[in-house]
């Protein structure tokens, strides 16, 4: 009953600050200067965050590529996955893709959501920016996503599921600089 319920909120709670802390940590990390990157398996980093998305259905054929990164690749899979959870609802349906471009890795992750409207799409990246203050969160994550993107020397962009029907689910497309073998 009561103690039931105040348990529940003590343990929202602790999850919701264990969040601000690694969030705070990510920051950190960040504008800490130059990244000191390392090859890292993609293949791996994305089965990972897959692994941690229990009950969510991901299309994911796998890669072998092997890209310059740090130990917080995996958190951009988690931060975007999260996202289309959050506002696809738990029927969501994702697909992941892996494309060779050259010296980069193209990587699209692609649900079948709500999608986000035209004058939204350079702001989700923006710190604190919420699209939908009635859902949980602090705006906090496609900004920490696209920050190590971009600490990564890769480039991210959202765009739609279906060319011009913003309105078909959403598509975060971002790249990562291939590892030299």
């Amino acid at each position: 009953g009561e103690q039931r319920t105040f348990a529940d909120r003590c343990l929202q709670g602790i999850r919701q600050s264990s969040g601000i802390i690694e969030e705070v940590r990510t920051l950190r990390t960040c504008r800490g200067g130059e990244a000191a990157l390392v090859p890292v398996s993609l293949g791996r980093v994305i089965a990972t965050a897959i692994a941690q998305m229990p009950g969510v259905a991901i299309a994911y054929d796998g890669t072998e590529a092997t890209v310059l990164a740090d130990d917080l690749l995996g958190q951009v899979f988690v931060n975007l996955i999260g996202n289309s959870v959050k506002f696809g609802g738990p029927d969501v349906s994702i697909t992941l893709s892996v494309r060779d471009e050259d010296e980069a890795v193209g990587i699209c992750i692609v649900d079948n959501g709500p999608g986000i409207p035209d004058h939204q799409k350079e702001k989700v990246f923006e710190r604190f920016f919420r699209s939908d203050p009635s859902k949980p969160g602090r705006g906090m994550d496609l900004f920490i996503a696209a920050m190590l993107v971009k600490r990564y020397g890769g480039a991210i962009r959202a765009a739609d599921r279906v060319p011009g029907r913003s309105e078909e689910g959403a598509a975060f497309c971002f790249t990562l600089k291939k590892a030299v073998p």
